[in-house]
């Protein structure tokens, strides 16, 4: 049975926010703003998915974590690879109004959620999917939010995927392309049967790429299930490899899944899904973002709600 454990929201109201912004000696920061790249509005639904590689990875990671998201202005922001929660809360302290959520095996897990508090409303508490059926997930659950964003009630869910492998999807059940096929398997299942007609949208590290045929595709359970899934970031996978998530072993690895309750708002001229290269605003260019931030970018979905 899949049991559902709450999440851990470990930003409390006792704890008071530090709304002082990012420091200014970070290159290509303003303190009040960030770095100099947009993403966010107001008229649409802004979310992102960001490994941050080991967060943190350096001493000065969190301001430019900071000064990123200070720019990007998203209403919701799924995060994998979070090894230090001290460093994550420094991250939310620094973003006015923003809440951070947590589950309780964050130290196994990585991932973690942060939420614009003035734009978005948290429905229930955040909870897990797969606690006990976790092996395909990669001992990750996926940690879900059900919000409201102006009258739009939506769940969200943020994975992270088993890594590696050789392109083969192998018979073993310890393949690892095995297992991330059979995570897309119990996803699409669950979502169907779970959610029902609600507004679903899946991101993350998928750990493998969307764009493959069926043979080595690894998630087409959910690709051929078009009135049923979209993946909203099939076209960057299609596209120039320079707009790809994971740039330095190049590949596109960080994917949104929308449900069909969505189809509509994202087919609108004004919807729109990108790669963002935090990298172009920063001095020293991809280099300076390696040795920073991370080895994969963002991807962001905006949605006219």
């Amino acid at each position: 049975m899949i049991l559902l454990l709450a999440l851990v929201l470990l930003i409390g109201c006792a704890q008071p926010a530090d709304n002082s912004g990012p420091t200014s000696d970070v290159p290509g920061t303003a303190p009040s703003s960030g770095f100099d790249v947009a993403f966010g509005t107001d008229e649409h639904f802004d979310i992102i998915t960001w490994n941050i590689e080991t967060f943190p990875k350096h001493s000065r990671t969190v301001e430019y974590v900071i000064n990123s998201l200070l720019a990007l202005q998203p209403d919701a922001v799924a995060i994998q690879e979070v090894w230090d929660t001290q460093a994550i809360r420094e991250v939310r302290n620094a973003l006015p109004g923003f809440e951070l959520y947590l589950p309780p095996d964050i130290d196994d897990t990585g991932l973690a959620w942060l939420c614009n508090g003035a734009t978005v409303t948290l429905l229930k508490p955040g909870y897990q999917i797969f606690v006990d059926d976790n092996y395909d997930f990669s001992y990750r659950p996926p940690a879900v939010l059900e919000i409201r964003f102006k009258e739009q009630e939506l769940v969200l869910i943020n994975l992270h995927l088993k890594c590696c492998g050789d392109g083969v999807i192998g018979d073993d059940y310890w393949d690892e392309e095995r297992r991330r096929q059979n995570a897309a398997q119990l996803l699409d299942d669950f979502i169907r049967q779970q959610f029902g007609e609600r507004s679903v949208i899946v991101l993350g590290d998928w750990n493998d790429s969307i764009e493959e045929p069926e043979s080595t595709n690894v998630f087409w359970e959910l690709i051929q299930k078009s009135d049923h899934f979209q993946f909203a970031d099939m076209e960057i996978a299609l596209g120039n490899p320079d707009a790809w998530s994971f740039p330095y072993y190049p590949s596109h690895l960080d994917h949104i899944l929308i449900s069909n309750e969505l189809f509509e708002a994202f087919e609108k001229p004004s919807a729109s899904v990108q790669t963002i290269l935090i990298e172009d605003a920063l001095p020293g260019g991809s280099d300076e973002y390696w040795n920073y931030l991370s080895d994969h970018r963002p991807v962001g979905l905006q949605l006219e709600l």
